[in-house]
């Protein structure tokens, strides 16, 4: 329990720091960018709060961050989106608030990104959709806005989508039905209204909405 103490942030040739479900409490600090060999970096399930440091994404070749089942508010920094290794992002279940940022496209490698259960409103960017390595994507239980963009079609190797619980309108594209590998599509929860594209009988939905003939 406490505060992360400063003295990790002096061992430079660190590859994995997991300090997970430790009762940690105070910020990220933003020495956190001095351990430039990070691969792995686990903070979740503590008490963690504040902002998340931009200074994050100076890790270049970070590939695991774990943020979530923390307290951690503000918005998200966009420069995290720009570190070309990341492969893994959970964010879920803090009061991370803002727009998501368009810079997610620049995250080529993210394979997943689990932003459930925080405060991000504004839509959906399209360009999610150049995520093409993309496996699973949990934006469910957020305030987001607007229509589910097209552009989600092109996720080709996506097999899990979550965008329950928001406050999305409009109706599910038929892009979508271009994903094959697609398993479960979330969507309950939201003012979605339409059909079901009858692309997606084979993938387990949440929704009572009928399936266009």
């Amino acid at each position: 329990s406490g505060p992360i103490p400063l003295e990790i942030f002096y061992l430079g040739k660190l590859e994995s720091l997991n300090l997970q479900g430790n009762g940690l409490v105070g910020r990220i600090p933003e020495e956190v960018s001095e351990l430039r060999n990070l691969v792995s970096l686990s903070l979740g399930d503590n008490q963690l709060r504040g902002r998340i440091p931009a200074e994050l994404g100076e890790l270049s070749v970070l590939e695991h961050l774990n943020l979530s089942g923390n307290t951690l508010s503000g918005t998200f920094p966009p420069e995290l989106f720009q570190m070309e290794s990341l492969e893994v992002l959970e964010l879920s279940d803090n009061r991370v608030t803002g727009q998501i940022p368009p810079d997610i496209g620049w995250a080529s490698n993210l394979r997943l990104f689990s932003a459930g259960n925080n405060h991000f409103f504004g839509g959906i960017p399209p360009e999610v959709g150049l995520l093409t390595n993309l496996d699973y994507l949990n934006l469910s239980g957020n305030g987001l806005t607007g229509g589910i963009p097209p552009e989600l079609g092109d996720l080709r190797g996506l097999r899990r989508l979550a965008l329950s619980n928001n406050s999305l309108t409009g109706e599910i594209p038929p892009e979508l039905a271009n994903i094959r590998s697609l398993a479960k599509f979330e969507f309950a929860g939201n003012q979605l209204t339409g059909c079901i594209p009858v692309g997606l009988r084979h993938v387990q939905v949440d929704s009572d909405l009928p399936y266009c003939p």
